[in-house]
């Protein structure tokens, strides 16, 4: 399978990234294109775009349900189609142990199945685990009880959680959102090639990786070329095969993907190439928003957000203190925290 994506790579809960694949080739027995383990952790399926092709039907089996959603043959626009796309056409699939994308054609063969979708991984809150159904610790059920968490969930009245890649409720967030787009110079084989510039992410502050995006018009070669985006120390944490990326088709050019990717010293986004480019530029560039740091960061990312100095750990302690002890169960931050409602 060509997947690259593994969402047991996340530590800044949560994430949601990219998963581009051309699936080389795809007959009537079917090709599992994709397969993913999510436990402990909750994953998300969003944003599935196939391009279609004639007679391919495609599968998403969720936790065991084999066919949990299925596409059938060329019956879905791909993203690219601007003056037909089907804007209503939304997924949001839940998985707790096991995703798997299957392509089957139902007549013939094909090459070069090309496929997209988000994956959103989270660490599960009390609430997510109760509409999962899931056990829950001691102390999670004590504080599921102080909280009346089950007795909120039967009535409605818990808030389901935004998506990461919805920009009307996700870029409000930032203080700043840059993009960076950029025409890659001719490169050749076996070449990385930085678009742009490293982005250093200032002490005080969290980025956040929005979207990328790169022009696959000009690409001769399937599966050699890729945009990989590294995040901190985590190198090839995206990686994704250009020829699988979207195309507008009204403009010809490359469309940009959203993604919810946090940093806290330094992003990369390259287009690694086997091949190189010929005498072709490439159109490429992603999108970075920035917020202050907060003490909600440290409590919830542990030690993949280390303090910067002493004076800061114990300021951070102190103000923790201060929305914990003494206070009831109700007004307890990690309270809130862990049951999701923060």
């Amino acid at each position: 399978m060509p997947q690259f994506c593994d969402p047991k790579k996340t530590k800044f809960f949560p994430e949601t990234v990219i998963e581009a694949i051309d699936a080389a080739s795809i007959t009537t027995g079917g090709e599992s294109v994709a397969k993913y383990t999510c436990s402990p952790y909750h994953t998300i399926i969003e944003n599935i775009h196939i391009d279609p092709i004639h007679d391919m039907d495609v599968f998403l089996g969720i936790d065991g349900v084999a066919e949990k959603m299925q596409y059938r043959s060329n019956c879905v626009n791909p993203i690219g189609v601007s003056a037909g796309e089907d804007f209503w056409k939304k997924e949001k699939f839940v998985a707790t142990k096991t995703i798997e994308f299957m392509y089957r054609m139902a007549a013939g063969a094909a090459t070069h199945a090309y496929g997209r979708w988000n994956i959103t991984t989270k660490t599960p809150s009390i609430i997510d685990k109760l509409r999962a159904n899931q056990r829950l610790t001691s102390e999670e059920q004590q504080i599921a009880d102080n909280l009346d968490l089950e007795d909120n969930l039967a009535v409605g009245s818990l808030p389901q959680a935004s998506s990461l890649i919805d920009r009307k409720t996700v870029w409000p967030l930032f203080s700043s959102i840059e993009p960076i787009y950029r025409e890659v110079a001719a490169f050749g084989a076996n070449t990385s090639n930085i678009i742009g510039y490293e982005i250093n992410c200032p002490q005080n502050m969290v980025g956040v990786l929005l979207g990328v995006m790169v022009d696959p018009t000009w690409i001769g070669h399937f599966s050699d070329t890729y945009l990989t985006v590294d995040r901190d120390n985590d190198y090839d944490y995206m990686k994704l095969d250009c020829s699988a990326m979207p195309i507008h088709m009204a403009t010809s050019v490359g469309e940009t993907v959203p993604c919810f990717v946090p940093f806290i010293d330094k992003l990369v986004v390259s287009l690694d190439s086997i091949t190189g480019s010929g005498d072709a530029g490439v159109k490429c560039g992603f999108i970075i928003g920035m917020r202050p740091r907060t003490l909600l960061d440290h409590i919830k990312w542990g030690s993949n957000l280390p303090y910067r100095s002493n004076v800061e750990e114990t300021e951070s302690s102190q103000l923790i203190d201060k929305y914990t002890k003494g206070l009831g169960p109700r007004e307890n931050i990690l309270n809130r925290i862990k049951a999701g409602l923060l």
